[in-house]
Order: structure tokens, then C-alpha cells, then sequence
């Protein structure tokens, strides 16, 4: 008996915590380079890493392959959350650019070029 009133401490931090990383897990906002529809946006946020990245891998792109988290990270010299976001805007200009007519993607190379 000793021993469990000994140990209702412990317990009841370990159980705060969870409470809490549950409240923060919940709050947090969507992944950015989202749209509000759920779908990726083509266009930067504003963020010169994204410029940035869309030039670094502009022979990966123009190839069709999308470069992992660890490769960007490796390049960029960025953090893992901050690669995602990358990762996920350079698939979404990878795959604007495979979806558009062949007169559009001409256009799309443009704005990277003017970005």
C-alpha cells in the first residue's frame, strides 16, 4: 500500500503530460503550403527557402523525382519540419507542372525563373 501512494506521483505526471502533448497535438494548425481546401498550393508563401529549394532541385524537378526529407535537409541545411514543408511544396509544383498542358508548364518554369 505504501509503495502505490508512493508512486500516485509519478503517475499523475506522466498522465499530465499526455493530457497536455494530446492538447497541443490537437491545436496545432495544418501543414503549412496547404490550401484551405486540403490541397497543396503551388505558389510560395512568401518564403525565400522555398525559392530557393525550386532552384537547388531544378534538375530533379525538371526530371519528375521529388527529393526526400533527408536530401533536402542535407542541401538546405534546415530542419526536419522545415524540410516537410519544403518537400511538400516542391511535390506540389512537381506535380502542377506534370498536370499542366504543354503551354503551361513553359509558364511554370517562368515563375520559378522570375521567382
Amino acid at each position: 500500500m505504501g509503495a502505490a501512494v508512493a508512486a500516485w506521483p509519478a503517475v499523475a505526471l506522466v498522465g499530465s503530460y499526455e493530457l497536455l502533448m494530446m492538447v497541443i497535438r490537437s491545436a496545432q494548425l495544418p501543414a503549412a503550403g496547404m490550401a484551405m481546401d486540403g490541397a497543396p498550393e503551388c505558389m510560395p508563401d512568401n518564403d525565400p527557402l522555398q525559392v530557393l529549394a525550386s532552384q537547388v532541385f531544378a534538375v530533379e524537378l525538371a526530371a519528375g523525382r521529388v527529393p526526400s526529407v533527408r536530401v533536402i535537409r542535407a542541401r538546405l541545411h534546415v530542419g526536419q519540419p522545415r524540410a516537410q514543408r519544403v518537400r511538400a511544396y516542391l511535390a506540389a509544383l512537381n506535380s502542377a507542372q506534370a498536370t499542366a498542358p504543354r503551354g503551361h508548364s513553359a509558364a511554370i518554369s517562368e515563375v520559378r525563373r522570375a521567382a
